[in-house]
């Protein structure tokens, strides 16, 4: 069996300001390793009180330098609200620096407030159990196929003759 602990950043603790409760937060997650954990997750979420954390990657660089067996793990990346390509490029680097240690899970979102402040992705609709199988997420699906994704990048040299890098992008649908 393997165990893990989920980084929700919620601030439910009278008296505590925001910047207090992340630092607690992180303070938590830095126990996870010498316990024995397996995993660290990081949620995303916006505009919210249930959970204040809109940068999971950003969060998890940061524990990547603090820690050295522990995987780290994305629960989740919501893709439309994103440049995917940049979320590649943050993952790959990430992934490089933890030595293979990162997890990363993508998802499609569903919150309708956060498609209208966030939607990075041309046609990508909030999607849910009130409209399953309708037009929206029919759409959502083609754009962002439900299935787990195994990806590389190879990032190359950028020379003074070639100051437009080329990104060599490989995902495998399983």
């Amino acid at each position: 069996m393997r165990t893990g602990y989920m980084l929700l950043f919620q601030n439910a603790h009278q008296g505590m300001s925001d910047g207090e409760m992340v630092r607690h937060e992180m303070r938590i997650a830095e126990l996870a390793e010498p316990l024995g954990f397996d995993t660290i997750w990081s949620a995303e979420h916006h505009f919210d009180s249930y959970s204040m954390l809109p940068d999971n990657l950003q969060v998890l660089t940061y524990l990547a330098g603090r820690t050295s067996r522990i995987h780290l793990g994305t629960a989740a990346v919501i893709l439309p609200w994103n440049n995917p390509l940049r979320v590649a490029e943050h993952a790959a680097t990430l992934d490089h620096l933890l030595g293979g240690r990162l997890n990363v899970a993508f998802v499609r979102g569903y919150q309708a407030r956060w498609f209208e402040n966030y939607a990075a992705v041309p046609g990508a609709r909030a999607t849910g159990p009130w409209n399953r199988k309708g037009v929206d997420d029919a759409r959502n699906r083609e754009l962002f196929p439900p299935a787990a994704w195994k990806s590389e990048i190879d990032f190359p040299a950028i020379t003074e003759e070639r100051r437009r890098p080329r990104w060599k992008l490989k995902f495998e649908v399983s």
